[in-house]
């Protein structure tokens, strides 16, 4: 009897390997067709959108085949907006092989008050190359979404034309596609951002 015990072994390594085996290709099978998985570590943020630039022209991103670094603002914003718009200017200006590779965008977070004679004479100050955006209340309120921008209103907008927003404050580069590349934020926008933009292959 003793002779059959080694060939019982092996028969149970065996469908116990077996059995491990269907089980994991089950699994990463299923993992595989799940919808809208992601198979890298970027975040979901971006798409594509279509509003009205400053010159009343509709803008559809998904036709633009370069790179966009976008801000969300507004022109009402007493200080960051202005400021972090400069910053915009300056990297555009100080920088030409950008301009031939990526677009600059400002999108209104407040479409009620910015029209698009409100933008055009807010970007009058800065780099003619920036791009001002804005649109109807939804179109406004479903690109905040798919950017995840923050936005919360100091007053009620629909009672009152007299109030401040407080907003993410963050530029979003993405690319031909509108996915997500990178985000950089205001307060280093000259120090590991100029050197990103420097380095960064397009």
């Amino acid at each position: 009897m003793n002779r059959f015990r080694p060939s019982i072994a092996k028969n149970i390594i065996l469908i116990l390997f077996i059995g491990l085996f269907l089980f994991l290709t089950n699994y990463f099978t299923n993992e595989l067709i799940k919808p809208n998985k992601k198979i890298d570590n970027q975040p979901d943020i971006g798409g594509k959108f279509i509003l009205l630039d400053q010159n009343e022209r509709v803008f559809d991103s998904s036709t633009i085949n370069k790179h966009k670094l976008i801000y969300f603002g507004y022109t009402y914003c007493p200080d960051v907006c202005p400021f972090d718009i400069l910053k915009l200017d300056r990297l555009f200006t100080e920088n030409i092989k950008i301009n031939q590779n990526i677009v600059p965008i400002f999108i209104t977070v407040d479409p009620k008050r910015d029209s698009t004679d409100e933008i055009r004479d807010f970007l009058k100050n800065f780099n003619n190359k920036i791009v001002g955006l804005t649109g109807s209340v939804n179109q406004i309120d479903s690109i905040l979404k798919q950017y995840r921008i923050y936005r919360k209103f100091s007053e009620d907008p629909d009672s009152s034309d007299d109030y401040l927003i407080n907003h993410t404050s963050l530029f979003y580069l993405v690319d031909e596609n509108d996915k997500y590349v990178q985000h950089f934020s205001s307060q280093d926008f000259f120090g590991s951002t100029k050197k990103f933009f420097t380095d960064y292959k397009f």
